[in-house]
């Protein structure tokens, strides 16, 4: 079944901004390595290191416990925190087998841009949670 998305749960450090972000990926992917060698006809790949890292565009708000009240503590803290990005969810006790949900329980803001646009354009900011620890992006299936 395709799916649209209209109704996407995204928790960032327990914080629910879904009605405020309007695009969201979550991305799990490896370095390629070469790893031809001598008397190969083609060359050939291996996977190197890993990256995970869940990336959007959010609305900007500035009302207490909404989006730069987040955000801007998270981007100040050097500890971790998780990001939760469910499909199709009002929250995560939506997450199921056949709607999962995407987690990276070790995340960080490696910066944070609180005011982005021009004259009359809404203000939107681009994120990125990157990973911080060695679970990279779990895919759950339950509520965790």
């Amino acid at each position: 079944m395709k799916t649209v998305l209209r109704n996407v749960f995204v928790s960032v450090d327990g914080t629910d901004l879904s009605d405020h972000f309007t695009q969201i990926t979550v991305e799990d992917s490896a370095a390629e390595v070469d790893s031809t060698a001598f008397g190969s006809v083609y060359t050939q790949a291996i996977k190197g290191l890993r990256t995970a890292q869940i990336t959007g565009t959010v609305q900007q708000d500035f009302a207490a416990a909404s989006v730069d009240a987040t955000l801007s503590a998270l981007n100040d803290q050097d500890t971790t925190f998780e990001v939760i990005v469910v499909g199709d969810a009002d929250t995560t006790a939506d997450i199921s087998a056949t709607n999962p949900g995407y987690r990276i329980a070790e995340s960080q803001l490696l910066g944070y841009t609180p005011i982005s646009g021009g004259v009359g354009d809404l203000s939107t900011t681009d994120v990125t949670f990157s990973n911080a620890g060695d679970l990279g992006v779990e895919r759950l299936t339950v509520a965790p």
